[in-house]
């Protein structure tokens, strides 16, 4: 697949030494190399006002005080520029001064590390570390649960099926343990991480 100015990119999981998230670019002519490259204009954010991931970048992009362009890549219109920089269609992807990041948890980390300016996670290695778990809860377990459960509680969805046997009930038991791990946290200082 190419991307702008004759740089080719290759899944990060075709490459041992790369993480799942960030696709290699790399020159493929003379006079296009990435060094010394200037970023000329804002990330480009391939974005959904509905995702949950998405939305965590946005915020991220935010905090930081960071310019970017969003798109609604899944809007018909925009979804072969998305299918472009991520082959499996999904948001978010962020694109930076040729770089392509995909996954909001390797995102959040890249703007980390390239834009340290107004961090996001804890300065501490403990308190990152535990900041990092609870975001791996949420972008897991907790978006898990309250998918599964919105797809049948959801009061404009109008389902004339119902849910699973005992479906609802699992969701709501495992919320309840997720809640009350934040609690028991939150008892032991005023914020998470």
């Amino acid at each position: 697949v190419s991307y702008g100015g004759g740089v080719a990119m290759r899944m990060a999981a075709d490459h041992p030494d790369f993480a799942d998230g960030l696709l290699l670019l790399a020159s493929d002519g003379p006079g296009s190399t990435l060094e010394g490259h200037r970023q000329e204009t804002a990330m480009r954010l391939f974005d959904n006002p509905f995702s949950p991931f998405a939305r965590k970048v946005r915020m991220v992009l935010d905090h930081k005080g960071l310019p970017f362009e969003a798109v609604d890549a899944l809007a018909l219109t925009e979804l072969p520029g998305l299918r472009e920089v991520n082959p499996r269609g999904e948001v978010p992807v962020l694109v930076d001064d040729g770089v392509v990041v995909v996954n909001s948890a390797d995102i959040v980390a890249y703007l980390e590390h390239r834009y340290p300016g107004a961090p996001v996670y804890p300065a501490g290695p403990a308190e990152r570390v535990s900041a990092r778990a609870w975001e791996r809860l949420a972008d897991g377990l907790l978006d898990a649960v309250l998918h599964d459960l919105s797809l049948w509680i959801w009061p404009t969805l109008h389902r004339a099926d119902r849910a699973p046997d005992g479906l609802v009930q699992a969701g709501h038991r495992d919320l309840r343990a997720v809640l009350e791990r934040m609690e028991g946290a939150l008892e032991a200082a005023p914020f998470l991480c």
